[in-house]
């Protein structure tokens, strides 16, 4: 038996939380691709419209450093 405590106590049974996790859809796109995002955003709406619960997992790499203070190349090669 899982306990989850948000205000209100739902207890589920182990298969229940099973099919509860397994009902997702989980969309992964490449994140730097506009093109590829933008068609998962409108794949993840109409499940949505559907009522089903969706996911969207964006895979992306930082090209740039995270700030002007950031020297990326003290912990990342120059290939990358």
């Amino acid at each position: 038996m899982v306990s989850i405590r948000s205000g209100k106590r739902l207890q589920l049974s182990l298969r229940q939380l099973t099919l509860l996790i397994c009902s997702y859809c989980m969309l992964r796109v490449d994140g730097n691709d506009l093109f590829a995002v933008y068609n998962a955003t409108l794949a993840a709406r109409n499940l949505a419209l559907d009522n089903k619960p969706v996911m969207i997992e964006a895979m992306t790499y930082r090209l740039g450093h995270h700030s002007t203070s950031d020297d990326s190349t003290a912990y990342r090669c120059e290939a990358e």
